[in-house]
C-alpha cells in the first residue's frame, strides 16, 4: 500500500506530459497542478524522513533511514526544478502567446 501513492503521483505526471503534447496551455496547467501535488507529498515525506531519523526508528527500506533521506531529499529537489520547468515553458510552436491564447 506504501507504493499507491507513488504510483497515483506517476499517473499524474505522465498524463500531464501527454496532455501538454495535445494542448499546450491546458496540459501545462494540469502538469504544474500535477508537480505542485508531488512537491506537496514530497515534503510531507521528507518530514517523516527526518522525524524517523531524530528517533533513530528504522526505514522499512532495505538501505538506512540517512539513505532513504538522502534519495528523497534529491527527488524532491527535482520535483521542484520541474514544476519550476513547466511553469517557465513556452509553446514550441513558433506562434507567439497573443496568437496561441487568441486561438483558444
Amino acid at each position: 500500500m506504501a507504493l499507491f501513492d507513488d504510483y497515483v503521483l506517476a499517473a499524474l505526471v505522465l498524463y500531464g506530459a501527454w496532455l501538454a503534447g495535445r494542448d499546450f496551455r491546458r496540459g501545462q496547467c494540469f502538469l504544474a497542478a500535477a508537480w505542485g501535488v508531488v512537491c506537496g507529498v514530497g515534503y510531507g515525506s521528507i518530514m517523516g524522513q527526518i522525524q524517523r531519523l531524530q528517533t533513530g526508528e528504522p526505514d522499512p527500506a532495505p538501505i538506512s533511514t540517512l539513505s532513504v533521506a538522502v534519495i528523497k531529499t534529491v527527488l524532491f529537489a527535482l520535483s521542484l526544478i520541474a514544476l519550476i520547468a513547466t511553469l517557465r515553458a513556452r509553446p514550441t510552436s513558433g506562434k507567439s502567446d497573443a496568437e496561441v491564447t487568441r486561438n483558444h
